[in-house]
């Protein structure tokens, strides 16, 4: 497993006035957020022989993500533990990021059977053929001194037409120490006006109108929940998969919706943190 370490400080500068009467640069005053960051990858490699699709097939299970250690004087156990359980499953129970890492890219059966076998390395391919992988990754997408965005993706390949990709981005209020969700962004019983919103939100992203968006390629009649809720630079983020809203030429859908028009349908907690 390789790790690499990153150390990040935040820096605000206030320049205070007092009348027209300007401080020196020695008076300024520093607003510091410190950010502690692990960088963390591994992989294993597998082969299988004699199967009914070839008679060799080559596999690797890897994962990479960044790992928040400090993030100004939040509380991180959850968002951590939400983390594990986002991009490893069962395996995110584990204690421990490095022990759920290992146990997560020692099981190939997630593309394979048990006739798959651990290798050192995977030879190159030869033109037109892809290695079957299931890919874990991590990321932060956003992060300010209020909340933290996190991206967990895992995409997998085991032949077939195409590579297939599920993608979950969740915010984490690091104030509450609490992963933000419909249930708890949203005021009760708002789910109605809401969907009547990201419906007019996804004509509006994609320059058509309501009653056109099948004419779009969308699957208007899918659009009967809320996705996955995550913030993004100050805006709440509706997010849909492949297959979920649309085929799977269009990818993921991520719809934006302006706050002034989901003001009345914010929970209290939400409104102040997106203020801050």
């Amino acid at each position: 497993m390789r790790l690499f370490h990153v150390m990040a400080t935040g820096a605000i500068a206030l320049t205070l006035l007092s009348g027209c009467t300007r401080k020196s640069a020695d008076d300024t005053e520093i607003a510091n957020f410190v950010i502690d960051e692990t960088i963390k990858t591994a992989s294993r490699s597998y082969v299988a022989t004699g199967t009914d699709l070839g008679d060799t097939i080559y596999a690797s299970v890897s994962a990479s993500l960044t790992w928040p250690e400090k993030l100004g004087d939040a509380s991180l156990s959850v968002l951590q533990d939400s983390i594990k359980a986002a991009l490893f499953g069962k395996y995110g129970a584990i204690k421990g990021i490095d022990k759920a890492i290992k146990a997560y890219v020692a099981d190939v059966s997630a593309i394979g059977d048990s006739t798959f076998r651990p290798v050192d390395s995977i030879p190159p391919t030869e033109a037109g053929e892809m290695a079957w992988y299931l890919q874990a990754v991590g990321k932060i997408t956003d992060l300010n001194e209020q909340y933290v965005t996190y991206q967990a993706s895992i995409s997998s390949y085991a032949g077939g037409a195409h590579p297939m990709t599920a993608i979950y981005s969740f915010s984490y209020d690091l104030d509450k120490a609490m992963v933000l969700t419909a249930e708890n962004m949203f005021v009760k019983g708002s789910e109605g006006a809401l969907l009547k919103i990201v419906r007019e939100s996804l004509a509006r992203q994609y320059s058509t109108t309501v009653d056109k968006l099948d004419e779009a390629g969308f699957w208007p009649e899918n659009l009967n929940y809320l996705g996955d809720v995550y913030l993004s630079d100050g805006m709440v983020m509706f997010h849909y998969g492949p297959y979920a809203i649309a085929p799977y030429s269009m990818g993921d859908i991520d719809i934006a919706v302006w706050n002034e028009e989901i003001t009345d349908y914010l929970a209290p907690s939400v409104i102040e943190l997106l203020q801050r």
